[in-house]
């Protein structure tokens, strides 16, 4: 396991010889404090190619909240461990000051993805996520990119990005991991009290199991039972909802709400949780 700090020479150089020995090279981009929903993802990358590189990044470029980035959980060692215990080839642990080399004009905007959900009420966000990916893309040049469907948005606003810019890159995707509460895993969890994350949290899954029965059994009272599931949320517990929308898999409005994916954002104190789940 060989990690890097910066985009060296050496690293330059440890990239080039991968590719000229044509081996087939996957990335796992992170922003650290590991769980299983990373692991499932480097296991998978593990199974599928021959080298196996894993960044962690906490990308100040897509936070639109300063506290949420201050406050983004950290641990490097426990990181590590785990990545080593997964047998990963490259660790990728870039200094935000060699990464971003300030003032940066380039601002990177994906239209009409980003229009709805998290694009919505996280301005700049996704542009954030943009600019770094563009940036780790050139730099490590893989031959495939795995991601979680946790963050749905965000996998259909990549593949869409490297499709548009020619990326050679393959884009894989992994299915969410929960905990055994049902909550989907995600590094801020572990920002919830004890309380919050055992008897509160898990209830964001449960009411979009019981929406998604509901709308299948009657579909036509789609509204209504979008604004019964908002109640129950708020009455579960979460201090707001800043989304719970349907749209189908690659974000249109849904002709057909049957065929459609519910996304959901609400807040458990200052902790924003997100959550879908097909009908």
């Amino acid at each position: 396991m060989k990690v890097f700090t910066q985009y060296s020479t050496e690293f330059k150089l440890k990239l080039k010889d991968l590719s000229k020995n044509e081996q087939n090279i996957a990335f796992v981009p992170t922003m650290g404090f590991l769980h299983d929903g990373h692991i499932s993802l480097i296991k998978k990358a593990r199974q599928e190619n021959d080298v196996v590189i894993v960044s962690i990044f906490i990308n100040k470029k897509q936070f639109n909240n300063k506290s949420d980035y201050n406050n983004y959980p950290v641990n490097i060692a426990q990181d590590l461990q785990k990545l080593k215990e997964q047998q990963v080839d490259i660790i990728y642990l870039p200094e935000d000051k060699l990464f971003y080399q300030e003032p940066i004009y380039t601002n990177i905007n994906i239209n009409y993805l980003t229009d709805k959900l998290c694009g919505k009420t996280r301005p700049g966000h996704f542009s954030g996520v943009a600019l770094v990916l563009i940036k780790l893309f050139n730099q490590l040049k893989p031959n495939s990119a795995y991601f979680g469907q946790k963050d749905f948005q965000q996998l259909m606003v990549i593949k869409q990005l490297v499709k548009d810019l020619d990326f050679p890159i393959l884009i894989k995707e992994g299915e969410i991991i929960r905990e055994n509460t049902g909550l989907a895993m995600s590094s801020r969890n572990s920002r919830l009290t004890e309380l919050e994350r055992a008897i509160i949290a898990p209830k964001l899954y449960d009411n979009l199991v019981e929406m998604a029965k509901n709308i299948r059994t009657n579909p036509i009272e789609v509204v209504k039972i979008i604004k019964n599931t908002k109640e129950n949320l708020i009455k579960s517990g979460f201090s707001k909802i800043d989304y719970l929308e349907i749209y189908d898999d690659n974000l249109n409005n849904c002709d057909n709400y049957l065929n459609g994916r519910i996304f959901a954002a609400v807040f458990l104190g200052k902790v924003r949780l997100i959550d879908n789940i097909k009908i």
